[in-house]
């Protein structure tokens, strides 16, 4: 016969777990992005946090898509809007992360940026993404 401590232990030890696999889900890198973002196609659904409905952008009606990823997350976060975005026509961007991926793509511009305190290719990250922004107003 097991003692109803130990069945009352063995339920609190199950839920805890069920807990905390739930919140490492949560904060998976993928998940985070498909609760915001989705892709149909040449579509992109920006889900809106505050429930209001998402937000549909035709991306075929754009010669030129920019993407700018910083922080300790770029590199994951840009891997993964990569794997879900088809599109790669006008595809360029600036990836600055604390670490290098091994594998990049050749339409992104990486460096290598200080965590936490900025380094020169944090500086360099910027300066390259606002020549990029600069760049986009003369293709309007």
């Amino acid at each position: 016969m097991t003692p109803v401590g130990d069945t009352a232990l063995d339920a609190l030890h199950s839920t805890a777990t069920q807990i905390f696999k739930g919140a490492v889900e949560a904060c998976n890198i993928a998940s985070a992005f498909d609760r915001r973002i989705r892709f149909e196609g040449n579509t992109m659904h920006r889900l809106l946090p505050d429930g209001s409905g998402p937000a549909t952008v035709n991306l075929s009606s754009y010669k030129r898509i920019f993407v700018i990823a910083l922080g300790k997350a770029a590199g994951p976060m840009l891997d993964t809007l990569l794997d879900r975005m088809k599109r790669r026509k006008g595809l360029r961007g600036i990836c600055c992360s604390n670490q290098l991926p091994r594998k990049r793509n050749w339409r992104i511009r990486y460096f290598e940026g200080g965590h936490p305190v900025p380094n020169e290719d944090s500086f360099d990250a910027a300066k390259a993404a606002l020549a990029m922004l600069k760049k986009r107003k003369k293709t309007r």
